[in-house]
């Protein structure tokens, strides 16, 4: 898919990156990030939605193009947070 957009992958709480591995494996837009604290990640300064929204922006793709966030849980949350800071890149995507 040539023209395919970025897809963000972000798990839900107790899981990690690995949860959606396959889903990133033979696509080199696609990105896997770990929440603040899961699978390595630094902990953020406290366990809060917001702070784990501002911890994960540095990492979500800076792209002219729009980029699809995907996760559930505790993750779609964060990514929402993520995605109202820069509305016109992001498209957000609920998986329940």
């Amino acid at each position: 898919m040539p023209n395919a957009h970025a897809c963000v992958w972000l798990h839900g709480a107790g899981l990690s990156s690995k949860t959606f591995a396959a889903f990133c494996a033979d696509d080199p837009k696609a990105v896997c990030l770990d929440l603040p604290g899961h699978n390595g990640a630094p902990r953020a300064a406290q366990p809060t939605v917001l702070a784990f929204a501002k911890a994960l922006l540095p990492s979500l793709p800076k792209t002219p193009d729009r980029s699809a966030l995907i996760g559930r849980l505790l993750g779609m949350v964060a990514m929402e947070l993520a995605a109202a800071n820069h509305p016109k890149n992001f498209m957000v995507h609920t998986q329940s």
